[in-house]
């Protein structure tokens, strides 16, 4: 149980040596003329670097508050990459900055007040449902940011089981209902639809097959997206 505790402060004090060297590398390699530039980047440099902190020590149970960090170091990155090809010359239109500090305000206030809680249906043996999993990782946070339900993986529900992505590939298994899902009645299906989901136990998970494009669309449609 101490073990999460000090990995926190060594993750922390980790931050910490990497500001300072961050800090004492700038002010000692950068000439003159470009004072001002490398502080800049220094400073987006840190700050990408605490809001990744402040990503590892939330808890998934607040995944508004980690959807809206993440929201901000996406933003925080871009700054980042900017700042830093500035020093070398390479300048970007100003122009272009109150459009990604409206949007980085936006996007931010959009993932920390959207809602996250939904409630299952009832489950019997006659409807096919669609189980959304809690995010518990960084990708389970990352895929219900792109997703309305803001919800992590996605699997089919029917008659006792799941089908879903394990390590990559399709499988079947037996499903206990509990709080990590979010069941959704759908819709009562074919022996058709029940046949192309058994097909499909096997595919390998790819950027092109996953779970949106494979099961949710199966669930959805009656056939992947991708043939």
């Amino acid at each position: 149980m101490q073990q999460r505790p000090k990995r926190k402060l060594i993750v922390l004090l980790c931050l910490v040596v990497a500001c300072l060297t961050n800090h004492l590398l700038s002010a000692r390699l950068t000439p003159d003329g470009l004072k001002w530039q490398a502080h800049d980047a220094e400073m987006h440099i840190n700050l990408v670097l605490a809001i990744a902190y402040c990503i590892y020590v939330t808890s998934y149970r607040e995944i508004d508050k980690k959807c809206a960090l993440f929201a901000w170091l996406g933003f925080e990155i871009v700054s980042m990459f900017q700042s830093i090809i500035f020093v070398f010359g390479i300048s970007i239109s100003r122009n272009i900055l109150p459009f990604e500090i409206l949007a980085s305000v936006f996007f931010v206030y959009f993932y920390a007040f959207r809602s996250y809680s939904h409630k299952s249906d009832e489950i019997d043996d006659e409807h096919i449902f669609l189980c959304r999993k809690k995010p518990k990782t960084v990708q389970g946070v990352l895929l219900s940011m792109l997703t309305p339900s803001a919800m992590g993986g996605v699997g089919v529900f029917y008659k006792g089981s799941i089908y879903h992505f394990s390590a990559g590939v399709l499988t079947k298994n037996r499903f206990t209902n509990n709080d990590n899902y979010v069941v959704t009645r759908l819709y009562r299906p074919t022996i058709t639809t029940i046949d192309k989901l058994e097909g499909l136990i096997g595919t390998k998970w790819t950027i092109r097959q996953n779970c949106l494009t494979v099961l949710l669309w199966t669930a959805k449609t009656g056939s992947p997206l991708f043939r």
